[in-house]
Formats: structure tokens, C-alpha cells, sequence
């Protein structure tokens, strides 16, 4: 028969071993989770610096498509067709593809010289409920005015501005009218979605699902040029705003898809009547356009967009980047 004594030794020596055990098995558990979580962060590491990869390279070819426009745009055939409507191209790279549309300047709102009511429609057009748009176009005119009374000095988008404070560039320079639309931002309402687009979910009763692309007032603005827009060029959003209705809107657009619209034209005619808000005309205002590209890599795991606003700079008709846009407008 085991003495107690032995018999409580043993038992110690047991639960000794269990401890160690436990106490192995428990430190490898912790190595395991630590391996596992290095593993992973390494994997996320490779992950970003694969995206990263694929982003740059998708924003290469998204300047080598405006690079492949500005060189096409040289070619007096496409730059006619440019100035009438909207030009679309697709350029192949050995890295991807690059999706490209040309818009010309003369189609767009000059937000310096448009009356309130142009302004009122547009923003309408855009923003649903419960956007003001009266009160936004006012704040644009009164925007503008301060400008050419030297009430607006600096301008400071990272705040919003009220109607007898607005802030302009910290260089001092006193402008008598809008320099870049962005400035828009620092009015009150005007928001990065409404200015730049958002994306909205379909109308229950359209049968769409997913997001729709909505078009921000960057699309539909410029700075400069004449007052009057051209008939050939203007998108249907500015034709609205011009005053017609959808259907003459709609008539204006496949009528010209066919061949520009001339002044002598009875369409002409009838669509210039009823543009009560705007100046319309045809070939008009100089030429400048807009170039949007869009670059996508052939795996398709990203894609970047950039714009650039080139105009004609002088009698020899060479172009000349005006503003470059590291996001699509």
C-alpha cells in the first residue's frame, strides 16, 4: 500500500505536468495568433501596395488619353466635330484602355455673365428638393456682384462665406469676376456633391436598380467667353435652362446629331424664341474645350479619372492646357 505521503507527491508531480502542459500549449496558441496576424498584415500590406500599383498605372492612362485627344484635336476635321458636339474616343494601351470625351466650352453657362433665372433653372435641373435653388442663384449673383464692387477680397474654401464676408485667395489680388467655378464652394448650399455629382439610387418606378450617375454643375459651367451659348454644343441640361421645353430640347438634340443646326434654320429659330433665359447661337465662342479621361488597367481592379480644359492659344490654333483636374468633372 502507497504511504500518503507518496501518494500526495504523485498528485503534485501530476498537476505540475497539467500546468506545464498548459502552459506549453498556451504559449503556442499565442505564437499561432501572432503568426497569423503578421501573415495578414503582410497580406494587406501586398494588397495596398498592389492597388496602389494599379491606381498609378490607371491614372498614366488616364493622361495618356487626354495626350492621345490633344494630339487628335491638331487634326481640323476632329476639332470641327469637337466644337459641334460631344466627341467621344476609346484609346488602347499595351496597359489598358482610356475612355475619352471631348465637350466644348461654347455649350456651357457663363457663370460670370448669365442672368439669375439661367442660373435657377440649372441648379433646378440638378438638385431636387430640398435644394433652394432661387437662393443659390441668388447667392452666385451677389457672389459676382461683390466681386466687381472689391467687396470680395480673398477667398477661403475650407469655410463657408455670407453675403457681406466672402473670402478670396490669400495672395490679395482683387478680381472683378469669377476665376474658377470652384469658388462656388464657399457660398452657402453649394456642396462638393452638388458642384462635382454624386450618385443617387433610381426612381422606384424607373425598373432600375443600383446608383445613377448625377451631374454636378462643374459639367455645366465656365468662367469665360461670351455670354451666349451655342446651340450645337449646349447639353441638354443647358438647354433647359436656356427656357425650352424637354420636348423642343429633345428636338434640338436629334436634329443635330444628324448636322449642326445653322442660324437660318426654322428650329433655330424657334428654339432661340424660346430660350427667354439665354443667348443662343451657332458657332459661337472661341475654341476651348474640356477633355475628360477615364483609365482603366486590363485586370479592371482600378480605375482613375482626370480632366483638363485646353483652349486654343493663339492665331496658329496650337492648344494649350488652361486647367488641369485630378478628378473627373
Amino acid at each position: 500500500m502507497i504511504p500518503s505521503a507518496a501518494r500526495g507527491a504523485n498528485r503534485r508531480r501530476a498537476v505540475q505536468r497539467g500546468s506545464a502542459l498548459l502552459a506549453v500549449l498556451g504559449g503556442v496558441a499565442t505564437l499561432s495568433c501572432v503568426a497569423l496576424a503578421l501573415a495578414g498584415s503582410a497580406r494587406t500590406a501586398l494588397d495596398r501596395a498592389a492597388l496602389q500599383a494599379d491606381s498609378a498605372q490607371a491614372y498614366l492612362l488616364a493622361r495618356g488619353g487626354i495626350e492621345a485627344a490633344l494630339h487628335e484635336l491638331a487634326n481640323p476635321t476632329l476639332r470641327q466635330a469637337a466644337r459641334s458636339s460631344s466627341v467621344r474616343r476609346d484609346y488602347s494601351f499595351p496597359a489598358g484602355i482610356a475612355e475619352v470625351r471631348i465637350e466644348a466650352e461654347s455649350g456651357k453657362i457663363n457663370v460670370n455673365r448669365s442672368g439669375r433665372e439661367a442660373l435657377r433653372s440649372l441648379v433646378a435641373g440638378l438638385a431636387p428638393p430640398p435644394v433652394n435653388a432661387g437662393s443659390l442663384a441668388d447667392g452666385i449673383v451677389r457672389y459676382r456682384e461683390g466681386l466687381q464692387s472689391s467687396r470680395v477680397r480673398r477667398f477661403d474654401a475650407t469655410r463657408p462665406a455670407h453675403s457681406d464676408s466672402f473670402q478670396r485667395s490669400s495672395f490679395g489680388r482683387r478680381f472683378a469676376s469669377i476665376q474658377v467655378v470652384e469658388e462656388l464652394l464657399s457660398l452657402p448650399g453649394i456642396t462638393p456633391d452638388l458642384l462635382y455629382g454624386t450618385y443617387r439610387p433610381y426612381a422606384m418606378n424607373s425598373g432600375n436598380k443600383g446608383l445613377q450617375q448625377i451631374a454636378g454643375l462643374r459639367r455645366y459651367l465656365r468662367t469665360e467667353g461670351s455670354a451666349g451659348v451655342d446651340i450645337n454644343a449646349a447639353p441638354r441640361p443647358v438647354l433647359l435652362a436656356s427656357g425650352m421645353s424637354a420636348t423642343l430640347a429633345d428636338e434640338v438634340l436629334a436634329a443635330r446629331q444628324r448636322a449642326p443646326l445653322s442660324q437660318t434654320e426654322a428650329l433655330f429659330r424657334r428654339a432661340s424664341r424660346a430660350a427667354i433665359h439665354l443667348s443662343l447661337g451657332a458657332g459661337v465662342g472661341a475654341e476651348a474645350w474640356t477633355i475628360m479621361a477615364t483609365g482603366t488597367e486590363h485586370r479592371r481592379f482600378a480605375t482613375r479619372a482626370v480632366a483638363a480644359t485646353v483652349e486654343a492659344s493663339d492665331s496658329t490654333g496650337r492648344l494649350r492646357i488652361r486647367r488641369w483636374y485630378e478628378r473627373a468633372i
